[in-house]
This record gives C-alpha cells, sequence and structure tokens, in this order.
C-alpha cells in the first residue's frame, strides 16, 4: 500500500505480522535491531555504556543461511572428514604398531596367568586398560623413519601396554578426592595403591606378552606346593621366552614388593648376549610377589607417575583464586550475566556428574557406590563452580568491549536453541574443523613428515580412548572443560583490540600468536616432531583466530570441542576392530551437529536470506 518503502523496514513488519507467534521477533529490541540504523549494541558502546545479555541477544540479523550456503557447508564437512577419515586412519593402528588383541582377551590371559603362578584367591574386583610408555614416546619423536619403526615394533618394550588390576576386595581409587582435577572413581595401575593381601597389577603386550607383575602377599595362602623354578618357567612362558636356555644370574637392585628373597635368571636369546633377557622375582611364601621381564642393562619403573602433577593442582588453585576475585567485583558492580551464568553452570554440572558416573569404575559394592556418586556430585559441583566464577569473571568484559562476538551465544543461553544464528554458528565450526583436517594433512604430505605412529594426543589426557566408557565419558565433559579456554582466547583478544585501538590486526596477531604457543606447548610431550607440531599449531590457531574474531564465541567453542574429539579417538576404518566403537560415536557426532546446523539456520521461506 505504501510505495518506496525501503525493503528492509518492509520485511521486519512483514515478521511482526507472521500468523505463527513464534516466527515473529521475540522482542522489541529485536524489532528495533532490524530496523536501518536501528543497531542498538553500537548506540550503547558510542555512550560508554555495557549492553544486557538480552540487548546483545536480540541485537544482530536472524541468522538464517540460504538452502544453497547451508548444503556448501554440508558438502565441506562431508568431503573433508572423508578424506581426513582416510588420511589419518592411514595406516592403522596395527600397521604401526602390530597387532592389538581386544581387552577382553588380555584380561583372562593376565587372570589365567596368576592362577599358573599359585594365586587361586576369588577376585571380588578387578579393572583393566591401556597406556603408553613415556619413555617409548620420547624416543620415538627424535628417531628416524627407520627407528621409529622399530621402536613401535619392539614387543620387548612395547609403547601400548594392557594393565590388569584384581583384587579380592572393591577397590576404591585415592585421587576423586580431588573433584577438579580428576574424573570419579576410575582405577589406574598405581591408584588404588597395592596394599590389601592379594591386590595384584599384570602388565602386557599389546599380543599379551608378560611385562611385569606384583601380588601384594597373603599369608593365609600358606606355602605353595609349585617349585620356584616351575615358577619361573611360567612366567617364562608369559613372556614368550624359551623356557630350555634359563640360567641364574645375579642382580643387586631393589624389589618393589615385599617379599623373603629376589633372585635373576638370564634368558638367552641368541649367540648376541644383546637379546638375552632376564627375569627378575621377589618370592614371599614360594609365590612371587614380583616379576620383571627386561634386558640385562634394565629397565625403569613401569608404573612411576606422571610428572608436572603439583604444578597443575596449583595452577589450578591460582586460577580458581583469580576468577573468584573477578567474579566477586563484577557482580557486585551488577555487570554480570545472572541467568547465563546460572544456566551454564546448572549445563555443566549435569555433563560432568554424567561424564563421571559413565567413565567410573563401579564395583557394584554398595558403599562404594555410594562413596563414587558423591564423589562425582563433588566433581560436577565443583566444575559448574569453576564455570560460573569464570563467567562471571570474562563474560562482562567481553559484553563491554565486543558484544557482537556473543550474540548467538547469549541466545543459546536465553533458551533459544533453535535459533537460526545458533543452527549457523554450529555449522560453521564444523565446517572450519573439517577444512583444518585436510589443511593438515596435506600440508605433512607436502613437507615430507610422518606423524610418530603413536596416538599420543588420545592418550595425552591419561584416560584410556580405547574404552567405550571412558570415551563416552569424556565426550560428554569435553564442552564444559574446554569453555573455560575458549573464554579465556577470547579475552585475550578483546583486551589487546581494546588496548591496540585501530591497528585490527595487531590484535588479531596478538590473538593468533597466543593460542599458538599454548597448542605448540601443552602437545609438546606427546611425542610429535617438532615440525609436525609446529604445522598442527599453526593451522588450528588459524582457523581459531577465524572463527573467534569473525563469527564469535559459539562457532568458536564448536571447533574446539569437536577438534579435542578427534584428537581423543584412535581412528580405525575397519568396523571389525574391537575399538571402532569411537570412531563410529565421532562420526555421528559429527553428523548430527551438521544436521542440527542445517536445519536450524535455514528458513524455506527467506531463500535469498543470508548472513554468512
Amino acid at each position: 500500500l505504501v510505495e518506496g518503502m525501503d525493503p528492509v523496514v518492509e520485511r521486519v513488519i512483514m515478521r511482526c505480522l507472521e500468523n505463527n507467534p513464534e516466527d515473529r521477533p521475540a522482542t522489541a529490541l529485536s524489532v528495533m535491531a532490524a530496523l536501518p540504523g536501528g543497531d542498538p549494541l553500537a548506540a550503547m558502546l558510542k555512550a560508554g555504556e555495557m549492553p544486557s545479555p538480552d540487548l546483545v541477544a536480540a541485537s544482530g540479523r536472524r541468522g538464517t543461511l540460504s538452502m544453497q550456503r547451508a548444503l556448501q557447508l554440508c558438502a565441506i564437512v562431508v568431503l573433508s572428514t572423508a578424506a581426513s577419515l582416510w588420511l589419518f586412519g592411514v595406516p592403522s593402528l596395527e600397521e604401526q604398531i602390530g597387532i592389538v588383541f581386544a581387552p577382553e582377551v588380555l584380561a583372562h590371559q593376565a587372570g589365567s596367568l596368576l592362577e599358573d603362578i599359585g594365586y587361586e584367591f576369588d577376585t571380588v574386583d578387578s579393572a583393566s586398560g591401556f597406556d603408553l610408555d613415556p619413555d617409548i614416546v620420547s624416543q620415538v619423536a627424535s628417531a628416524s623413519t627407520v627407528e621409529q619403526s622399530a621402536l613401535l615394533q619392539f614387543d620387548e618394550r612395547p609403547v601400548l601396554r594392557f594393565w590388569y588390576r584384581s583384587s579380592p576386595a572393591p577397590m576404591a581409587p585415592w585421587r576423586s578426592s580431588l573433584p577438579g582435577l580428576y574424573v570419579g572413581n576410575r582405577v589406574a595401575p598405581d591408584d588404588p595403591p597395592l596394599t590389601d593381601a592379594g591386590m595384584a597389577l599384570v602388565r602386557l603386550g599389546p599380543r599379551g606378552a608378560l611385562l611385569e607383575l606384583r601380588v601384594v602377599p597373603d599369608p593365609d595362602l600358606g606355602e605353595t606346593d609349585m617349585s620356584e623354578p616351575d615358577i619361573i618357567a611360567s612366567i617364562a612362558e608369559a613372556a614368550g621366552l624359551e623356557t630350555t636356555l634359563i640360567e641364574p644370574v645375579e642382580w643387586s637392585g631393589i624389589s618393589p614388593m615385599p617379599g623373603d628373597s629376589t633372585s635373576a635368571w638370564r634368558i638367552e636369546g641368541d649367540e648376541l648376549e644383546s637379546n638375552n633377557r632376564v627375569i627378575i622375582a621377589t618370592f614371599a611364601g614360594g609365590r612371587p610377589t614380583w616379576a620383571r621381564i627386561t634386558s640385562t642393562q634394565g629397565a625403569d619403573d613401569y608404573t612411576r607417575r606422571p610428572r608436572g602433577q603439583d604444578r597443575v593442582i596449583l595452577v589450578f588453585f591460582v586460577f580458581f583464586i583469580l576468577g573468584a576475585v573477578v567474579a566477586t567485583y563484577n557482580a557486585r558492580a551488577g555487570r554480570w550475566d545472572r541467568r547465563g551464568a546460572t544456566r551454564l553452570a546448572a549445563s555443566v554440572f549435569i555433563l560432568c556428574f554424567s561424564s563421571s558416573i559413565i567413565g567410573s569404575h563401579h564395583s557394584l559394592a554398595a558403599g562404594e557406590e555410594v562413596r563414587g556418586f558423591f564423589s562425582s556430585v563433588a566433581y560436577g559441583a565443583t566444575r559448574a563452580l569453576m564455570t560460573w566464577l569464570l563467567y562471571v569473571a570474562i563474560e562482562p568484559f567481553i559484553r563491554r568491549l565486543r558484544p557482537s562476538s556473543l550474540v548467538s551465544w547469549s541466545r543459546l543461553l536465553a533458551g533459544r536453541i533453535f535459533d537460526p544464528a545458533v543452527g549457523r554458528d554450529v555449522l560453521i565450526g564444523i565446517a572450519v574443523l573439517a577444512l583444518q583436517g585436510i589443511a593438515l594433512a596435506l600440508s605433512i604430505l607436502a613437507f615430507g613428515l610422518r606423524e610418530s605412529g603413536v596416538p599420543t594426543f588420545a592418550f595425552a589426557s591419561g584416560e584410556n580412548p580405547l574404552a567405550i566408557s571412558q570415551y563416552i565419558a569424556a565426550t560428554v565433559r569435553l564442552p564444559a572443560v574446554m569453555l573455560g579456554t575458549c573464554l579465556g582466547f577470547m579475552l585475550i583478544y578483546v583486551v589487546s583490540r581494546s588496548l591496540l585501538g585501530r591497528l585490527k590486526f595487531a590484535s588479531i596477531g596478538v590473538l593468533w600468536t597466543t593460542i599458538f604457543l599454548f597448542m605448540f606447548g601443552a602437545y609438546t610431550a606427546t611425542g610429535q616432531p617438532a615440525l609436525v607440531l609446529a604445522i598442527s599449531a599453526s593451522i588450528s590457531a588459524s582457523a581459531s583466530t577465524y572463527l573467534a574474531v569473525r563469527h564469535g564465541l559459539l562457532a568458536y567453542a564448536t571447533f574446539i570441542f569437536m577438534s579435542q574429539v578427534w584428537m581423543y579417538t584412535v581412528v580405525t576404518l575397519d568396523p571389525t576392530d574391537w575399538y571402532f566403537p569411537p570412531t563410529a560415536i565421532l562420526l555421528l557426532l559429527t553428523a548430527a551437529l551438521t544436521v542440527f546446523g542445517i536445519v536450524t539456520s535455514t528458513d524455506r521461506k527467506l531463500l535469498g536470506s543470508d548472513s554468512l
């Protein structure tokens, strides 16, 4: 009816007249933000005022993608993911380190060995898992291609090890007492310590060869009928050694387990003395409490604890205190997002509590299950409190200095899960991640490099990514854990942007350099070659910087979350492999987020609308 009306204004009016109330603007702020010149964020920033979370959520474009653009992003995800899976899944884990027996087979073999050497007590509780030998990982990083293959295929000191714990009573890990750092009741080779009579630890190679045995002596078992040579023969057989070439040798070390005596026997492999093996064993009551198969030069302790743990706890505590101080200041000043912080903390509690329950060791003993439940509650509550403090401390600064980066994030926290802007940013984050995988693979091939062949990234957290329960637990927990990292980097960018003023590219350079140094330093201990780490950190820093600067917190957080899931996955392309389920979960999660992004971000009534 009105000639010459601005098409933008007409589109806003028509949206207000939609038959379906859900298609109309949610608030008057939404109408203001959509009108020409109606940028409330710009007006408030120009006036030097801080916009409210509701104003941030109502500002910006609707976020709808055209179906063509959404399908283009979907094609990027599908094609790039398929290519990345093929490039990173070949050669397979078996081709790198040899056949890896299923954990059920290795656990049965470990239990049978304990019976063969005279330990026929009832096993009430047991646990098992895989880990990496840190010494071999460090050697692989600096070795040549030929040396890497030799180290990875070395059965006498395998890089991938299997451990089995058994106990005549339910096992209660001690580290769950630090709920902010450790997840639930997760049994480890050294947790709980071997203190109760009858507790046992067996370490095997990936193909079942015995590496080490530790058993706490039980006086109630009495003397065994087996002779010492018979026990040594059983140990040698379990280690895959020839039992006809055994001779006693002197040994002057200290046994880690109690016993009456310690002795050693040499197993001659061939004419070369370097191929000889030594079985060291400590006996108590005629039964071995400790046995290790090593070279004539000795071996390191297989159960040593990771270094730097105290420093991690100290850093954890310092950031907790600093976050509490700044959060208190923002809360008293009335700058904080009360609703968003509360909803975020509740979500983190649910994620971390569920992760702890899924990843915990369940002995099915009533007392231990109750203790584990409250330990999971403590872990979830601690993480929720940390997230609440961190969000209240950081979010007001980002909202004050660069509110446009929080538009889709604020809509998500406001409960608008199916908002087009939310789906758009999730889809963009997944697409950039897929492109990053291709760029990384092509860069490594172009430089003629190769990764170490060891899934060190997957084992970097100290958990067992080959166990389906721990993999699911880590995947559920990752959004809560990685949010702090995303907020921290966003804060660095907005503060540097504010300090540097018009030097926009300088602030982008500060963000890129910070992310690069963080990633390169965090994964230095994974055993990957330095150049591979540099390339990986460079590409990831570039992708992270693009998303943080161009698309904001939600796209960046989606990218970081899924990149961590990728790194935590030991990829296999063979569905018959026993460790294929994590790869299947990775693919299903990628597909689900992609479909969510397409469905929520597209609107068939607005095919011409595209805010990418």
